[in-house]
């Protein structure tokens, strides 16, 4: 009893305390960068590339599950960690890309406000209020092959069951 109570408040502090604060450094070191440098990316091609790129890695992610389980030792780490890390950089710049053309082209903080409003219930129905808590509450650990491709969708179906679905 004493000890999941223990490893569970062991499990918050780390999130809390050590795991957050480096994602959300991470976040913002990638979106300095992107402030910094807007020629290198411009926002409606930062915007596009990124969604597609997403969408092409969520449609062959059984693809790459299968070619990444025959990596074995040190290979494994170092493929790992790279898919993590250009995954988190595609999803970083398009975020940002989205945030940018928002304030470019809207009032941010009515926009934000009535997105909020409007979304949040759309959260809601789609059964994705998880996704909301994501951090500090969830946290993905990287030595597990399955959960780097093997991710849930809102359908819950298979990349490759049904093409058209996505």
């Amino acid at each position: 009893m004493l000890k999941p109570l223990l490893l569970t408040l062991l499990d918050i502090g780390l999130s809390c305390f050590i795991i957050t604060p480096l994602v959300v450094t991470f976040w913002a070191t990638v979106w300095e960068f992107i402030f910094r440098y807007p020629d290198w990316f411009p926002l409606w091609w930062t915007l596009g590339v990124s969604w597609a790129l997403q969408i092409t890695v969520t449609l062959l992610r059984d693809i790459l599950y299968e070619i990444h389980v025959k990596i074995r030792g040190w290979h494994f780490k170092i493929v790992s960690r790279l898919y993590i890390y250009l995954y988190c950089l595609v999803g970083l710049t398009g975020w940002r890309a989205l945030w940018f053309l928002m304030e470019k082209y809207f009032d941010l903080r009515h926009t934000a406000v009535g997105l909020a409003v409007c979304l949040v219930p759309f959260v809601v129905i789609s059964g994705s209020v998880n996704n909301l808590l994501a951090l500090p509450y969830s946290v993905g650990v990287d030595h597990d092959r399955t959960s780097l491709y093997k991710y849930n969708t809102v359908f819950n179906v298979e990349s490759t069951q049904n093409l058209g679905w996505y």
